[in-house]
């Protein structure tokens, strides 16, 4: 259903509820965003403050996302976490 079929304010509303949160592909990026900000800190160190600054942001706008518009389909069963965990310890070791 898109917006411009929706016939009421209800099914308005509903076209963004409806949507799935991609929490692959935003665990994707804020791995990476770690793995550049870890990589540029020893050159750098006000990297570390831009880094910490953009988290901040991206978790207040996905934590609203995720609490009032969005949806998140488990299909993993919580695998998702696990590897990404797996993932950021192995990225701090190789820092």
């Amino acid at each position: 259903m898109k917006n411009k079929n929706a016939a009421s304010e209800k099914e308005k509303d509903l076209v963004w509820v409806l949507n799935e949160f991609d929490t692959a592909k935003f665990y994707a990026i804020w791995l990476t965003v770690m793995i550049v900000t870890m990589g540029y800190l020893v050159t750098v160190p006000l990297v570390a403050i831009f880094g910490a600054i953009y988290f901040w942001i991206h978790y207040s706008f996905d934590k609203y996302n995720m609490l009032t518009i969005f949806y998140i389909n488990f299909e993993s069963n919580g695998m998702t976490p696990r590897q990404a965990l797996k993932f950021l310890i192995f990225s701090i070791f190789m820092f």
